[in-house]
């Protein structure tokens, strides 16, 4: 039976977003990037998850934080010796403003494809999140492919489903894929 790879995005349920972003600085600090299984690498902040997951025919980036996050995504992702220009994808854990707010200056760096579910794609579009923590003013950013629950997302030899995991945001999405680490698959 192969174990789970669980990739946890970070959520701040329930803290009004101005508290969080005066009282936690760490949200904007770098971090070094970090292997974590087979070909996904944590590339994100030290407050803010971003995955960057590697293909032979380019690369997937999970979520890019805050419009602030970007840069240190950027030096990350070439620290590791990969390039900004070989993200092809660009999923969406959930449509809020520490996780999505830096895809349209990502989609401007790499012309990536966006990808995210139906309900989360309004708020990506206009950068406004429609949820209960009604956070607004990120760039909005077109979403070139919506997928379903259940859908998979293929690039490279790589299989990411997307499962529609609702309450957080309405198209809150958990991403899942099997990776291979030392013979063994998660």
């Amino acid at each position: 039976m192969a174990r789970a790879l669980v990739l946890t995005l970070g959520l701040a349920i329930g803290i009004p977003i101005a508290v969080v972003a005066q009282s936690d600085r760490s949200w904007r600090e770098p971090f070094e990037p970090v292997r974590i299984a087979g070909n996904v690498y944590y590339v994100g902040t030290r407050g803010l998850s971003s995955f960057l997951i590697v293909t032979p025919a380019g690369h997937v980036v999970i979520d890019s934080g805050e419009a602030e996050s970007v840069p240190f995504i950027r030096a990350n992702v070439e620290k590791l010796g990969f390039r900004m220009s070989d993200v092809r994808l660009l999923l969406a854990g959930h449509a809020h403003f520490d996780h999505v707010g830096g895809h349209a200056d990502m989609k401007r760096l790499t012309a990536a494809q966006v990808v995210a579910m139906d309900a989360d794609r309004e708020a990506l579009e206009s950068g406004v999140d429609r949820s209960a923590l009604g956070a607004q003013g990120w760039k909005p950013v077109h979403v070139d492919r919506v997928v379903k629950d259940g859908e998979a997302v293929v690039l490279g030899g790589m299989t990411l489903t997307a499962h529609l995991t609702p309450r957080h945001t309405q198209g809150c999405t958990t991403w899942t894929t099997d990776v291979t680490e030392n013979g063994r698959k998660y």
